[in-house]
């Protein structure tokens, strides 16, 4: 039952967000040993005006486009993508090792941005604090 919530831009478009389902799924499988039809992946879309950094919103960043090097600096200290998995306890360290390699790579290489701004927050659950359709996870078969 791991579960990803990826606080995407809305400039991340439909086809970078079909590729990246694919590819985190394919890396939870394989790093947490977790059976693919159990991987849920959600976004979260953010506006310019729903994010912010030292008291100014995104929007208020100048466009990078036309910037010198030295205003780019400013559009990379925005916010970086946020990426929270869930999941149930049990992995070990290296599993979650390979999890924030392979998340954080394929999130970076779909978004295109610096691998160093994806930060991706691991929650782990027991089963006896979830539960879904009015049944504790520990009671299900």
């Amino acid at each position: 039952m791991p579960q990803l919530l990826i606080h995407a831009y809305e400039e991340h478009g439909l086809e970078q967000k079909k590729a990246l389902i694919r590819d985190v799924t394919a890396t939870v499988v394989k790093a947490a040993g977790a059976a693919a039809d159990d991987v849920g992946v959600f976004f979260l879309n953010l506006a310019c005006s729903d994010r912010g950094l030292a008291g100014r919103l995104a929007c208020e960043f100048p466009d990078p486009s036309g910037m010198t090097e030295e205003g780019r600096a400013d559009v990379e200290k925005l916010p970086c993508l946020l990426v929270q998995l869930q999941m149930f306890e049990g992995r070990s360290l290296d599993q979650k090792r390979a999890l924030a390699k392979g998340i954080t790579d394929d999130v970076a290489r779909h978004f295109k941005v610096d691998p160093g701004r994806v930060q991706l927050i691991i929650s782990e659950m027991n089963r006896i604090d979830n539960a879904s359709g009015g049944v504790l996870a520990i009671d299900k078969k």
